[in-house]
């Protein structure tokens, strides 16, 4: 009975230990568990990647989320382009339309225009989407070198249920597909 006593308890700080996050799903443009879409040009499959760095509030440990990950798969026959100056994130205070950077761009593009991502008949590409207002440059804490501080939603405690979403307008071959993605991340 003892040994059974210590095992539960040492799962219990176990897992009371493990850090807060968000579990994703997707509200539009269809509403589903999964946090995948697909339709006659495209197929993509989303993630909500962390960052290395946890952050803390109070005795919470929590996981940061760096941004909107996706893997776009085009089905057509045609060139798909992706226009970065006209994608737009919206966050989990209702804030949209904020500037976005995404994977390979330094800090200082942020405001400048951004090179479109083009994408051949039947093959994909996988980015990551960042609103730049998230970034925040910080030192200290016992690091040698600066380094980035990411964070798109608040720690569990300061909100325990948001609706975050990405609008991306795509170019397929000579005609414009507008795709506005929304998500609810619920505290776990």
């Amino acid at each position: 009975m003892k040994k059974i006593s210590i095992v539960f308890l040492l799962l219990f700080v176990l897992v009371s230990c493990a850090p807060a996050g968000y579990r994703f799903s997707m509200l539009k443009p269809e509403s589903t568990p999964n946090i995948k879409y697909s339709d006659e040009n495209i197929e993509i499959f989303f993630s909500f990647p962390t960052h290395a760095m946890m952050g803390v509030e109070g005795t919470l440990q929590y996981r940061q989320y760096t941004g909107i990950g996706f893997v776009l798969k085009n089905k057509t026959n045609e060139t798909i382009t992706i226009n970065w100056d006209r994608v737009a994130i919206k966050d989990a205070h209702g804030r949209s339309g904020n500037q976005v950077m995404h994977t390979g761009m330094k800090y200082n593009e942020c405001s400048s225009l951004k090179a479109v991502t083009v994408i051949p008949a039947k093959s994909q590409t996988s980015d990551t989407v960042i609103p730049c207002y998230a970034l925040q440059f910080r030192t200290g804490g016992g690091w040698v070198n600066p380094y980035w501080n990411i964070s798109m939603l608040p720690s569990p405690r300061q909100l325990s249920k948001a609706d975050i979403g990405l609008f991306m307008p795509l170019q397929i071959g000579n005609k414009n597909v507008d795709y506005n993605f929304e998500f609810q991340a619920v505290a776990q």
